[in-house]
């Protein structure tokens, strides 16, 4: 024996025994995730070994932890060296390049470990499982890199050598990334694997659905939600399904998902951060609140209360924002972002005066810069002080180049000087800038300001060409190319922009709508599941899909899957449009549908003050606790509202209101009418213009908007656009609101009014129990509630006064021509040129018309060309504003019915009856309270009866003429002069 072999024993034992502790100690550094103390120890492990191969390894993963990128690759290639046929060489060199973003270069790293793993042995369990890793991640790098085909062919090779791959979470995993969107059999055949990971009753129950055989990742997804919880404990399932849902957008199934895991994995917050921002994305704004705080005690970070702050302003309630902000800028006295957003919300919230305050704090630590002096300027403009804004903005743009305050600057010009200075400025703008997007934006928004359609197409078509990236641009440039009456050129605008940009959500909810409002509806089905699949559920699509389905009569059909991608939003803005679904449910009549949707509602309850009355009539037990709440929100409203002017009103004598209206000592008020005054030919507007007509005979009248009204109201009505900062405002008096769908709170606390009052003329429930709650608190003053309809009234339950709106009775009379004789049977009926303005089946009642040998001229019938099938003696005609008594006059007989759309008065059918036409309208609208059947017009509940009714107008003349005479009477008496009196009367009380 070699005397030197038995020399050196007891030395190779002592550095084994030495390398081990430093293993043993290098991998207690890796669990304590001290990876500075863990690389030096492999590197002392290497030092005492130069060709242990694992040391070298876990030194790269040392290094890559450690972000030293090239010492760890370097690492990594000499446990190659070492070892040829180690896979965990360039694995690890892959690491490095997916941890840097290098994915083409990963690629190519995992497919030689991919090589090296298939030499290995196929018995060999180890190697297999690490086949798998390596696929996944190859594919996965060749998905970032921007080559989904070919991490699909990598997958694909992958299961052909490992035959169970399929159901392994990691190739489930990136199968669900690689899935297209629509129906395809990649998604039937992940769908049932997926739901291999759950019990197998589960799998048998949900597996046959329609849903999974078509391989509809959205509504598959949809179907298994309700098993979720099946799956609770199961991590792989879990670590899948979340990202599923999120993929689908749907956000309270992604929450739950996230929660679950941050029970099995306590100590990984990231589960929470991920609950929270699903919560952000889907305005689930109680669940963000809970899981912001829980982060913030879980991890002391306090960034998701920052995100929550945020998530405020985005959903329109910036007090709540305000006040988290400053519990930040306590919190971080350092952070300059959080104490110049606290003043813009202050400006907002509070006042301008306050946040001034604010800045000069500010300037007195020496904290003046650039951000603080453009926070002083957009202050301002935040606190509608439009004029004040503008001199701001003026001398900060003196010393300082900066576009977004430019372009901010023109919309202070144009709401401060009107529309046209805007557009001049902006167009300056533009030539000086070169014709970038913000200009150019501004001057599109100026144009359609002045609803100058031809301009406005032209100005988007600029942007669109210039900045093709700019989807507004798109859409509103085939929106005024709808507006023009061009709906094929507007369908085209849609599908030309949709096939460069698929994925253009805002594109596509237009799209959509626009088949919808085309009648369109079969298409429009498409667009909406298109539209689902690639960017969740929507209130825009649960609408559309109900108007469709309901015209098409699929409704019941399709209720489960409408309920199910019913968006779980619990924001202010979710509750309103929460509201028109139930709006849209009772106008095509399915009440027991309209019930069963607010019984099981997920909006918070503080926004459904509204709900209230609608369960009155049902005459059931308040279905849970939130829907309580209501009803106490509900009269907490109903507190803020007084009735007793109108009560003063109705004991007063016709004497007492011609006394009234007869005092001329300068005692009567100011009145105040309110609206935007933004469309020329809008009803609210011409409402408000004949309501200042009869009031201003007796006292002092005065036409506001709360911004940028149309220049022909300001020049030819005097309408003035408010701005507190010059002190452009209504000043005590009564406050007139014809409207409630505009902002007030930025300058109704500086009026001091002696009265409000809205007129309540569309349905917009909520905005009216917002805007009540903003007027009382801001002034201390109850306001008073107009209605347009006694419909109305009983859809808020809350007191107030019909009022009328007014007609003139000398433009729309009788025609004193006798009709001429041999001319066939005349119905007719004018309106918008929008579906829900007319009933699917009204084609029915059309053709019992031609039946009889008469015709049908329907103004504003264009969109319903492709919705009903010929008609002899049927004309579709473009709506219009003008002529309208002429048309009037006419016709032999008027009918009218709505189909997603209940009329809140119907001046249309009003102005029928006071030309002496016998009307056939719908029995649901607010014009149904003045007719009496049979008296004075035809009510009629379905087709069936119309149809009925529309043959004995045509048949019996003498049934005509005594309608048509009754009518023009009841409206006379309805508009008589002693009634017009107390309307006026009604806002000149003090």
């Amino acid at each position: 024996m070699d005397l030197n072999i038995v020399a050196r024993r007891p030395l190779l034992s002592s550095i084994r025994d030495g390398r081990r502790a430093l293993v043993r100690r290098a991998r207690d550094a890796q669990r304590r995730r001290e990876w500075a103390a863990a690389a030096a120890l492999w590197e002392q492990v290497i030092q005492c070994s130069p060709r242990y191969v694992g040391a070298w390894v876990q030194l790269g993963n040392m290094l890559n932890e450690l972000e030293r990128r090239e010492e760890a690759i370097a690492a990594f290639k000499r446990a190659g060296e070492i070892d040829p046929t180690l896979a965990h060489a360039p694995a690890g060199i892959a690491g490095v390049h997916e941890r840097a973003g290098r994915w083409h270069a990963a690629e190519k790293a995992w497919e030689e470990a991919i090589v090296l793993l298939r030499q290995a042995s196929p018995y060999n369990k180890r190697a297999q499982e690490e086949l798998a890793h390596a696929c996944a991640h190859a594919a996965l790098s060749a998905r970032h890199s921007g080559a989904p085909a070919r991490a699909t062919h990598i997958l694909t090779n992958a299961v052909a050598v490992i035959p169970d791959l399929e159901t392994r979470p990691e190739y489930l995993l990136m199968r669900a990334d690689l899935l297209p969107p629509g129906e395809s059999e990649a998604a039937c055949a992940f769908l049932r694997h997926f739901l291999k990971l759950l019990p197998r009753d589960v799998e048998n129950a949900v597996g046959s659905s329609p849903s999974i055989a078509r391989g509809n990742l959205f509504l598959g997804l949809i179907g298994i939600a309700p098993f979720l919880e099946r799956g609770k404990q199961n991590r792989d399932f879990l670590r899948i399904a979340v990202g599923l849902y999120e993929r689908v957008h749907l956000w309270r199934e992604v929450i739950l998902l996230a929660e679950w895991q941050a029970v099995i994995e306590p100590n990984e917050p990231e589960h929470v951060e991920r609950a929270f921002r699903a919560a952000a994305r889907g305005r689930r704004l109680a669940d963000a609140r809970r899981l912001a705080c829980r982060y913030s005690r879980q991890t002391g970070d306090l960034i998701l209360i920052h995100e929550l702050a945020q998530l405020y302003e985005d959903v329109g309630q910036p007090g709540r924002a305000r006040l988290l902000i400053r519990f930040l800028k306590r919190r971080w006295p350092h952070s300059h972002w959080h104490t110049r957003q606290y003043i813009m919300l202050t400006a907002s919230t509070r006042s301008l005066h306050l946040a001034d305050h604010l800045v000069r704090m500010e300037i007195v630590q020496n904290r003046r810069d650039q951000e603080l002096e453009r926070t002083y300027c957009r202050a301002a403009y935040e606190a509608g002080n439009y004029e004040e804004a503008r001199l701001r903005l003026e001398y900060y743009l003196e010393r300082h180049d900066d576009e977004d305050s430019e372009v901010l600057l023109g919309y202070a010009i144009a709401n401060s000087s009107g529309i046209d200075e805007g557009a001049n400025y902006f167009r300056r703008l533009a030539a000086r800038r070169m014709q970038s997007a913000g200009p150019t934006v501004g001057l599109a928004h100026m144009a359609m300001r002045k609803r100058d359609f031809p301009a406005v197409l032209e100005r988007w078509m600029r942007v669109a060409m210039v900045h093709p990236g700019v989807t507004v641009a798109n859409v509103e440039m085939a929106r005024c190319t709808y507006e023009m009456r061009d709906i094929e050129g507007a369908i085209r605008i849609c599908e030309t922009h949709l096939s460069a940009f698929p994925h253009d959500v805002a594109m596509s909810e237009f799209y959509a709508w626009l088949l919808t409002m085309n009648g369109s509806y079969e298409r429009a089905l498409q667009a909406i599941d298109t539209l689902q699949t690639s960017s969740g559920p929507s209130w825009e699509s649960v609408d559309l899909t109900i108007i469709c389905t309901s015209q098409l009569g699929t409704l019941d059909r399709n209720w489960d899957k409408i309920m199910a991608t019913m968006p779980s939003s619990d924001s202010p803005e979710a509750g309103s449009r929460f509201y028109h679904v139930i709006r849209i449910l009772i106008a095509v009549g399915r009440y027991d549908l309209a019930l069963k949707t607010l019984r099981h509602n997920v909006s918070a309850a503080e926004n459904l003050p509204w709900l209230f009355p609608y369960l009155q009539p049902a005459a059931i037990p308040a279905p849970d606790a939130r829907v309580r709440m209501a009803g106490r929100r509900w009269r907490c409203v109903s507190t803020m509202v007084r009735s007793d002017f109108s009560d003063r009103l109705d004991a007063m004598s016709d004497i007492a209101v011609d006394a009234l209206l007869a005092r001329r000592d300068g005692k009567l008020p100011t009145v105040h009418i309110i609206g935007k005054f933004e469309q020329p030919r809008g009803g609210s507007e011409l409402h408000a213009l004949d309501l200042a007509e009869q009031i201003e005979r007796h006292t002092d009248v005065r036409l506001w908007a709360p911004e940028m009204p149309h220049p022909e109201f300001t020049v030819r009505h005097g309408v003035r656009g408010i701005d507190p900062g010059i002190g452009n405002i209504p000043r005590g008096g009564v406050l007139v609101f014809v409207g409630i769908y505009f902002e007030i709170e930025k300058w109704i606390g500086h009026v001091r009014p002696s009265r409000i009052i809205f007129l309540y003329n569309t349905f917009e429930s909520p905005s009216l129990f917002a805007r009540i709650e903003e007027a009382y608190q801001r002034t201390g003053v109850k306001p008073e509630l107009l209605y347009c309809s006694d419909l109305m009234r009983q859809e808020t339950g809350l007191p107030g006064r019909f009022e009328p709106s007014p007609t003139d009775l000398e433009l729309f009379t009788p025609s004193m021509i006798p009709r001429p004789k041999g001319r066939p049977f005349t119905l007719g009926r004018h309106s918008r040129d929008v579906v829900e303005k007319h009933g699917r089946d009204d084609w029915k009642v059309y053709q019992a018309v031609a039946s009889v040998g008469g015709e049908s001229i329907v103004l504003g019938g264009t969109c319903m060309c492709e919705a009903y099938p010929p008609v002899s003696g049927l004309h579709l005609l473009k709506a219009k504003s003008d002529g309208i008594p002429d048309f009037l006059r006419g016709l032999d007989a008027y009918f009218y019915r709505t189909s997603t759309w209940v009329e809140p008065w119907g001046r249309v059918v009003i102005e029928a009856m006071a030309c002496g036409l016998p009307v056939l309208v719908h029995s649901v609208g607010g014009y149904a309270e003045v007719i009496k059947h049979e008296v004075n017009g035809l009510l009629f509940d379905t087709t069936e009866d119309a149809v009925r009714l529309v043959r004995r107008l045509a048949e019996e003349p003498a049934l005509r003429e005594r309608l048509g005479r009754e009518a023009r009477q009841s409206v006379c008496t309805l508009l008589s002069t002693a009634e017009m009196k107390r309307l006026i009367a009604f806002y000149l009380l003090n």
